[in-house]
């Protein structure tokens, strides 16, 4: 599988679709994944919903104004194009063929197998003062019409900034059916993805890495995953055993250092 330099008008026929949406049937069908990003976020983060006729911002977070040089209404009906220029122009052609990318594996993707895989990219993008921070694009969840094909995604972008690590440019996709992860990664230097010799981590190991780089303890994991504290700890004794480290912190600068969420 390759990351093939896509240009913009390529990508946007690869992803514009016949239904339009109205911002009420965005909000309406993703509305408990804006409510999820709230509670499982790891930082500051926004989102946008495309609609894909004509491929501009069907809706996007009331809070977009705190994270990007722009307010509600000015990304509001914007079209692709727009959301590249609030990237940094080095991370532009990466992030066409990351998206076109994601588009690809999901249209050659069983539809019940799609949701089990997650793609993440790291690039750079304009804050509310003008300035590029990095920040972690995901698309937890889509609209599909009934041939299968995306109709629009929830897009999940947060903010890098409060972390102290150096990200670079970053594709990773995983895999998360038969509870394994797959992990893949790629420079913009070398489009071709790199499987990365790293442990299979179950979706509940994930969920629980999730929270522990939320600074949450074990008490607080167990009642916000509905399971028992001594389950939490079993969780973390076998990460660490995977991982080869031996503290939480050795655990989390792993998870960091490998890109793991």
């Amino acid at each position: 599988m390759d990351l093939k330099p896509v240009s913009v008008s390529e990508f946007k026929n690869l992803a514009t679709r016949n239904l339009k949406l109205t911002e009420s049937q965005c909000l309406d069908f993703f509305k408990n994944d804006i409510d999820i990003a709230k509670k499982y976020a790891i930082g500051p983060h926004f989102w946008l919903i495309p609609d894909q006729s004509e491929m501009k911002v069907g809706a996007c977070s009331p809070n977009i104004f705190q994270m990007t040089p722009f307010g509600h209404s000015e990304w509001l009906n914007q079209d692709f194009t727009f959301w590249l220029q609030n990237m940094h122009p080095e991370d532009r052609e990466f992030a066409v063929a990351s998206f076109a990318l994601s588009m690809e594996v999901t249209q050659n993707t069983a539809k019940e197998k799609v949701e089990m895989i997650q793609i993440n990219i790291y690039i750079r993008m304009l804050d509310c003062n003008n300035n590029y921070r990095w920040v972690l694009i995901q698309f937890p969840r889509k609209m599909y019409d009934e041939e299968g094909k995306v109709l629009s995604t929830f897009i999940l972008i947060t903010d890098l900034s409060h972390l102290s690590k150096s990200f670079s440019r970053m594709l990773t996709m995983i895999d998360c059916s038969n509870n394994e992860n797959i992990i893949f990664a790629s420079q913009v230097d070398n489009k071709n993805l790199i499987s990365l010799n790293l442990p299979n981590i179950s979706k509940r190991e994930l969920e629980i890495l999730q929270l522990m780089v939320r600074g949450l303890n074990s008490p607080q994991i167990a009642e916000n995953l509905c399971i028992s504290y001594h389950t939490v700890e079993n969780h973390k004794r076998n990460l660490r055993k995977k991982t080869v480290t031996k503290t939480t912190a050795e655990l989390i600068d792993f998870v960091w250092r490998n890109n793991l969420i």
